[in-house]
């Protein structure tokens, strides 16, 4: 269990904001009515659960000051990581809620980010002067916003600009006291599907967010990775996204990929490299922008070939720790990564290598190809030697990055020249010919036997050359 599961969405408030905001619901004026006169008050539908009918809950116009933004926000995962390096805040534990500087810090990426683009927020803006708040922000008994932090965001600008005090305050309504975060989580998950001013999250916020919270889970084995049904459900309701990371294996790849960006950030920051220039650590932008085909992809199918490698090694009678391969693996490949001029397709080939070195001498078998890509790998050949040296000497290493970019290349091509492999294809046609109906092979078909006296020839030439 997560620390405190049930409590997760207070944290970290205090009972004490909870009794200003309650103040805030009894000042006279502040909720709002339909009718003065008959004591109607008007009320807004939300379906607070996605399993049961919408709620009517009570409307207020309170001060904007007493709210706080949401930092589980998944939008500004990587915007987060980014603001704590500039600004030399430990990470973890990264931007607090209770800390108004911290408050100063999300305000302005919600105005800047690009995820929430300049264009997107001015237009909120004009829409918000020419029509004023129409749709209350939904805020948990702390004051903790999970629908309308941007609206928040462009109304307190609003008021520094003008000074005007209608900005000032904010229409709310207070959503049921206890909701648990994976509760909040869903309904935020579907309050933000509206495609007009609200952005899409981004990959790698939606990626950070879910590895964080895996990190974050107190798991009964102590390891995630042999997670309960049970604790895999939970996770995914907190950060599960539909069609992206609605799985347990998806989540866990998620994990992968982003614990191998924040290495590779970590391990070059202040360095230049030919793939993305200038690295910094906490930049994901410099990885999701970056020169040839690369990217955040590059890093998802990295994690699946180191997945592989483990997986191969994994197996004793290879003599090698899956531990220490990956590790070598690893090495090589992101220094072929600063190199420049990335291709996943090396990656998935490499892959398909790893998987099809199965050491059984089958025409499929791809061991002798694998054990040449590895003894022409500087780093994975000699890797006991390698990694005793300086991190420097192998971090942005251009001779050892090039060296790995060509052996690449070479694999790269004895994978597609394996599946033209003679032993390969005839042990195919082979099958085939077993496969054939007999029932449509008819009696004195001349032109059949013209055929198969063909094919006979051109084995024969084979069989000669192979001799």
């Amino acid at each position: 269990m997560p620390e405190d599961s049930s409590n997760s969405a207070r944290k970290p408030w205090t009972s004490t904001h909870k009794e200003i905001l309650d103040r805030e619901k009894e000042k006279a004026g502040n909720k709002v009515w339909e009718s003065e006169e008959h004591q109607i008050q008007e009320k807004l539908k939300v379906a607070v659960y996605s399993d049961t009918e919408k709620i009517k809950l009570d409307i207020y116009r309170i001060d904007i000051d007493t709210l706080s933004y949401n930092f589980e926000n998944g939008r500004l995962w990587k915007e987060k990581r980014k603001a704590c390096k500039k600004h030399g805040i430990p990470d973890p534990p990264g931007l607090e809620e209770t800390n108004p500087d911290h408050q100063d810090i999300v305000h302005e990426l919600l105005l800047t980010t690009e995820s929430y683009s300049d264009e997107k927020t001015e237009d909120l803006k004009k829409d918000l002067k020419k029509k004023k708040q129409e749709d209350p922000c939904l805020i948990t008994e702390f004051g903790v916003i999970w629908n309308g932090n941007r609206r928040v965001a462009c109304m307190k600008d609003l008021y520094k600009e003008t000074t005007d005090a209608d900005w000032k305050r904010v229409l709310v309504c207070f959503l049921p006291n206890g909701m648990t975060l994976p509760k909040l989580r869903n309904l935020e998950k579907r309050y933000q599907e509206d495609p007009e001013t609200k952005q899409a999250y981004g990959r790698v916020n939606q990626m950070g967010r879910a590895r964080d919270k895996i990190d974050d889970f107190r798991f009964a084995s102590g390891n995630y990775q042999t997670a309960t049904a049970d604790e895999q459900k939970e996770l995914l309701e907190v950060v599960g996204v539909k069609g992206e990371f609605d799985t347990w294996g998806k989540l866990l790849d998620a994990k992968t990929t982003v614990d191998l960006m924040d290495y590779y950030l970590k391990s070059r920051d202040g360095k230049t490299t030919d793939g993305i220039g200038e690295v910094t650590d906490g930049d994901y932008e410099s990885i999701e922008k970056a020169k040839g085909e690369s990217g955040v992809t590059w890093f998802d199918d990295l994690g699946k070939l180191l997945r592989a490698v483990v997986a191969r090694y994994e197996d004793t009678i290879h003599g090698q720790d899956p531990d220490q391969m990956r590790d070598a693996y690893r090495t090589s490949l992101l220094n072929r990564y600063d190199a420049g001029d990335n291709d996943r397709e090396e990656l998935r080939k490499l892959t398909i290598l790893i998987k099809k070195a199965t050491g059984t001498g089958t025409p499929d078998d791809t061991t002798p190809q694998l054990e040449t890509h590895e003894l022409n790998d500087e780093i994975i050949h000699d890797w006991k030697n390698q990694s005793s040296r300086p991190e420097n000497e192998l971090i942005n290493n251009t001779e050892l990055g090039e060296g790995t970019r060509n052996n690449l290349q070479n694999s790269v091509r004895a994978v597609q020249q394996h599946g033209q492999d003679p032993k390969k294809v005839l042990a195919k046609i082979k099958r085939q010919i077993a496969d054939i109906n007999k029932d449509l092979v008819n009696a004195n078909d001349a032109e059949l036997i013209t055929i198969i006296e063909a094919c006979r020839k051109e084995l024969e030439k084979i069989e000669a050359r192979a001799k």
